[in-house]
């Protein structure tokens, strides 16, 4: 795999030999050529002799507070500035700041900084890597400008790239929170979940307002089954901001967790916090019956179906309640119902093999068994894999065969994940990108 074998892209990284990052390809864009705009929408122009000759008059006139003002407004103030502004994505505010930098040489990569953020918040990647190249020579502006090439450079889908300009802006400075937040983002992406675990704990400690990383963790815990410390973060994440885009389906999560851990009374308290969807009264019949609310939890997963029909934990709960119930018929017709909707689901076909077998019907059970065996190698091999790609970190083959095991398992989404984590470690991953394209 080599992510430079690309060469539309300008890319970054550290050079071999020496403490000062360079770049693999030269920009294209000439900064000084005549006509040329910074993002702020105007050239850039030194100020006249008249208008240092009145602003020298004005100081003359008004005294020490137009010092004041004078200092608030010197070059290295207004970069620092700018420098928080972009912490902040007050883009707005940057722009101020960098139309009043001069264009003496000295400041040349401060205000290629400052471009640069504004082209990366326009979208125009390429673009920004070619104006932060500037900044790479100064010790004030590398650390942030390698953090924002890093950014770039994960969203073109430079994997390897990105990960050398993050861990290189944190050599610089390690409180740069957001080289660990990119960094946390690479290796989710491409499910190394240990060292995601390591960048998602700095930005938790760095960040007390961010609810994301203390989210991403509980999710990895929950899919590690280290339930009781998903709880802690879900609950951490919206302790933070009950209010984020993704409150609904970390509510949901949170339950989920919640009654693995066979706390009931605490999922339902969740869910109650929660938009009322399939999936929410699906999981809140489940309490109810476990709780010994029998005929409440048959009216919530009667309303769940009225939502949506088809809902899988609805219809896996009445089997469960037929089968309970001794109604062997209705049972089996529910569970029918659910292998024919949904092909790949394990729990489904288990359960129908069951069936058929108290039912005396030992060639169709035998049929299910095939089925679930089927889908148990798939798992086994999907567990094993992600376990691989933990220690093998840049083998893009992993990636595919997730992503073709999450298709056959009706995993969609997940599977064009993993097909972008192929390509993100191997741009010329040829049968990642058709999967990817289908």
């Amino acid at each position: 795999m080599n992510e430079t074998s690309s060469t539309s892209a300008p890319l970054m990284a550290p050079a071999a030999g020496g403490p000062n990052p360079a770049p693999l390809l030269e920009p294209s864009v000439d900064r000084h050529e005549p006509g040329w705009r910074h993002p702020a929408g105007r050239p850039r122009r030194r100020p006249s002799r008249r208008l240092l000759a009145l602003l020298a008059a004005v100081l003359v006139s008004t005294g020490g507070g137009s010092w004041l003002f004078y200092r608030h407004n010197q070059p290295d103030a207004r970069f620092r500035r700018g420098l928080e502004a972009i912490k902040a994505r007050d883009f707005e505010r940057v722009k101020y700041c960098l139309v009043g930098l001069p264009e003496a040489p000295r400041y040349e990569p401060h205000v290629a900084l400052l471009n640069g953020s504004l082209l990366l918040e326009r979208k125009q990647f390429k673009e920004a890597l070619r104006e932060l190249h500037f900044s790479l020579d100064h010790d004030q502006t590398r650390p942030t400008a390698l953090t924002l090439a890093g950014m770039a450079l994960h969203q073109l889908g430079y994997f390897q790239l990105a990960e050398r300009n993050l861990q290189f802006a944190l050599q610089q400075d390690p409180e740069q929170v957001d080289a660990h937040r990119w960094l946390a983002a690479a290796y989710y992406d491409v499910g190394v979940m240990d060292r995601a675990m390591v960048h998602l704990e700095k930005v938790a400690e760095m960040d007390l307002s961010d609810p994301r990383p203390h989210r991403i963790m509980g999710l990895i815990r929950m899919d590690k089954n280290s339930d009781a410390q998903a709880v802690e973060d879900y609950q951490e994440s919206l302790r933070r901001d009950p209010k984020q885009p993704d409150a609904q389906q970390i509510r949901l999560e949170l339950a989920e967790t919640q009654m693995d851990l066979l706390q009931y009374p605490q999922a339902l308290k969740t869910l109650a916090d929660s938009e009322q969807t399939a999936d929410v009264l699906g999981l809140a019949a489940e309490c109810h019956y476990n709780e010994g609310r029998k005929r409440q939890a048959i009216e919530i997963a009667e309303r769940a179906l009225e939502l949506v029909p088809h809902h899988r934990p609805a219809l896996l709960f009445k089997a469960r309640l037929a089968a309970d119930s001794g109604d062997q018929k209705r049972q089996r017709q529910i569970l029918e119902q659910l292998v024919k909707h949904y092909p790949n689901s394990f729990d489904s076909h288990y359960n129908l093999a069951l069936a058929y077998q108290r039912m005396g019907l030992v060639d169709k059970a035998d049929e299910q068994m095939k089925e679930v065996q089927r889908l148990q190698d798939l798992r086994r091999e999907n567990d094993e894999l992600l376990q691989q790609a933990e220690v093998e970190l840049y083998n893009a083959d992993i990636r595919y065969r997730l992503g073709v095991i999450s298709d056959q398992l009706d995993m969609k989404k997940l599977a064009k994940t993993w097909y972008r984590a192929a390509l993100a470690l191997d741009p010329g991953h040829f049968k990642a990108r058709v999967a990817l394209n289908n």
